[in-house]
């Protein structure tokens, strides 16, 4: 095995390690209201995407236009929602590329029309991407969704991923 198939095995190892680490608790953020939940806010995903993979190994992008819905209050205020889909893909370093796809919606109450808008359109996609980020394990906040504790596990498509990552690697050592 040489130098390259050693960093390759070190990195799959590595990148599994930190997909099944759970999220720390100072990273969570507790929501209130009618549903109470933890979560992962989209600015520490975004970090977590490019310290784990790379900033250039991943993309989001929305997969069908945006639903909007508005209606001016009886207070003069603008009340908008949002909704829409976004898909997270990842690329591996064979160049092998994963896709998740999850819905975001989110809704906004501004006195300006432009800014109500804005709030909302921002918000559905970064529950989006956080519902994206979520199937690549514990570490994007895999664990929350499922209401419990239970870390030592991957999501299903995650682990043909490794399956998949395991035989690249074997294939490449000649093994």
């Amino acid at each position: 095995m040489d130098e390259k198939d050693r960093n390759q095995n070190r990195l799959i190892r590595t990148l599994k390690e930190t997909l099944l680490r759970p999220p720390a608790s100072n990273v969570m953020v507790e929501k209130r209201g009618r549903f109470e939940m933890s979560y992962i806010p989209h600015h520490v995903i975004r970090d977590r995407l490019n310290r784990t993979f790379g900033p250039h190994r991943w993309s989001t992008r929305l997969t069908g236009p945006p639903i909007r819905l508005e209606e001016n209050t009886r207070d003069g205020k603008w009340k908008v929602v949002y909704g829409c889909t976004l898909a997270l893909t990842i690329v591996w370093p064979d160049g092998s590329a994963v896709t998740h796809e999850e819905p975001g919606s989110d809704v906004s109450v501004n006195s300006s029309l432009a800014d109500a808008c804005e709030m909302a359109f921002k918000a559905c996609q970064s529950i989006a991407m956080r519902r994206c980020a979520m199937n690549l394990g514990p570490y994007f906040g895999l664990s929350l969704y499922e209401g419990g504790d239970d870390h030592s596990k991957l999501p299903m498509d995650s682990g043909a991923l490794w399956d998949k990552w395991l035989k690249y690697s074997t294939e490449e050592n000649g093994q």
